[in-house]
Order: C-alpha cells, then structure tokens, then sequence
C-alpha cells in the first residue's frame, strides 16, 4: 500500500510492504497514481531496470527516477513494479506500462519532475518496511 503526505510545495510519498521490495514497488506505484488514472491502462510494455545507490536510501530515490527516465524515455505509464534482485546498494526491477495514447489525455493529471532526497526513511517500522521521500512536482 502506499500513502501520500503534506509537503509545503510538493507531495511526499510513502511505500509500505512486508520487505524493502514491496515497499519500493508500492511508492512507484503510488508515484505513478500521482501522474495518471492507473486504471485506464492496459500492460503493453515490459521493460527490464537496474540501479544502484550508495546505500537503501540513495537506492529507493535512484529506482524512483530512473522511473521517471523511462516514463519520459518510453512516454509511457507505468502500474506493475516486480524487483527481481535487490541488496542495500543495487537492484534489478521488472516494469510493465502502455504507452501514452491519445484516449489517455483524459487520464493523466499531475506530471513528477524528480524524487527527491527531502523527508527520506527506508526502514522497518514494527512489523513493516517504509520507503519514502518527498516528490518534486
């Protein structure tokens, strides 16, 4: 699941799951809900990612905008997010989205310029694992 949080300016995003994996995985998506209605996309593109961070942190905020490169890459929606490999310094991700089409100009809403390092935690809290940062928008 993820849930979004008040910034002055722009909008904090944060990532909870049973392991790091899931909680990276739900902040993309939820990254993504920000920019378009998920649901009016179909899985058109697969597409395979790695990454790497000086540590977990500096990973989630690198995996979000390499994210966002290939958003304005491919100039399609991503939904789907499966890590197929990840430790504290790099990771290796499956994204699955659709292109932009015309029909979709209803659907998209606000564009994510960057992830940014502002409010960042990636740690485990209780029984769950938290990736957030703060979005520039």
């Amino acid at each position: 699941m993820y849930e979004y949080f008040s910034h002055p300016s722009d909008i904090g995003i944060k990532g909870i799951g049973n392991n790091f994996e899931e909680a990276f995985c739900e902040a993309a998506k939820g990254m993504f809900a920000i920019m378009a209605n998920l649901d009016a996309f179909s899985p058109e593109i697969k597409i395979k990612i790695e990454c790497n961070g000086v540590d977990r942190e500096f990973l989630f905020i690198n995996f979000l905008n390499k994210l966002l490169l290939e958003y304005n890459l491919k100039k399609a929606i991503f939904f789907d997010f499966k890590i197929l490999k990840m430790t504290d310094v790099d990771l290796v991700a499956e994204i699955i989205g659709e292109k932009l089409k015309i029909n979709h100009k209803n659907e998209t809403k606000t564009e994510v310029k960057a992830a940014t390092p502002c409010e960042l935690k990636v740690e485990k809290q209780n029984d769950l694992y938290i990736a957030q940062c703060v979005l520039d928008i």
